[in-house]
């Protein structure tokens, strides 16, 4: 997982979102566990769906996929 502050608010980033550990961690995100959130980008190799966030299937591998779920480069990023 990744947290970045940014002037719009915080962006959380989540891989392995669609597996169990992964579904857990993204319902106590969205159940406030991190305060307010202006963005969820989650992803895994296999297609699933989560309201209001954005899900990016791929590989973590993949330069492409980590590209889209990147923060902006100059935010401060804390990783899990």
């Amino acid at each position: 997982m990744v947290i970045t502050q940014h002037s719009t608010g915080r962006r959380v980033a989540v891989t392995g979102a669609g597996g169990f550990i992964g579904r857990a961690v993204v319902e106590r995100i969205q159940n406030g566990a991190l305060g307010a959130i202006s963005e969820l980008r989650l992803n895994d190799l296999q297609p699933f769906d989560i309201p209001n966030a954005d899900v990016i299937v791929g590989s973590y591998a993949d330069a492409d996929v980590r590209d889209r779920l990147r923060a902006d480069p100059g935010a401060v990023a804390v990783g899990f």
